[in-house]
């Protein structure tokens, strides 16, 4: 009877890990998300209560302190209130992008997005270059 118990126990964790190895193994090879710089972590709130945001987030969200490849670092303002003045979003962008300017980040950024995702739905996207 013991012996029956012990072989079924480990039928069971056989199992268990034969199907749900996968999860496991992604798990413990998925990066940590990236750490916001204290500069970042400052610029971002500024440019939340600049805008009247709800949130600002930034990308890439992993491995964002040293990329591999050359990319782009984007910066999204999420819930803003609009208006039609869209002269405003792209001084405000040229703002940002003097700021980030400013911040050291890695040279493999290359280029910047600026997304505006206003509360009706529109959005506004600039790119500019580093």
């Amino acid at each position: 009877m013991k012996k029956y118990l012990i072989i079924g126990i480990i039928t069971v964790l056989f199992v268990i890990v034969y199907r749900y190895g996968f999860l496991i193994v992604f798990w413990l090879t998925t990066p940590g998300k990236g750490e916001l710089t204290s500069s970042e972590k400052i610029l971002l709130e500024k440019i939340k209560i600049e805008n009247h945001a709800e949130k600002v987030l930034r990308e890439p969200k992993y491995n964002a302190g040293e990329p591999k490849d050359t990319t782009v670092y984007k910066v999204i303002v999420d819930k803003i209130p609009c208006t039609s003045d869209t002269l405003f979003f792209k001084k405000n962008a040229l703002s940002i992008k003097r700021r980030l300017d400013s911040i050291d980040l890695h040279k493999n950024y290359y280029k910047y997005q600026i997304f505006y995702e206003c509360t009706d739905g529109k959005e506004y996207i600039y790119t500019l270059m580093r």
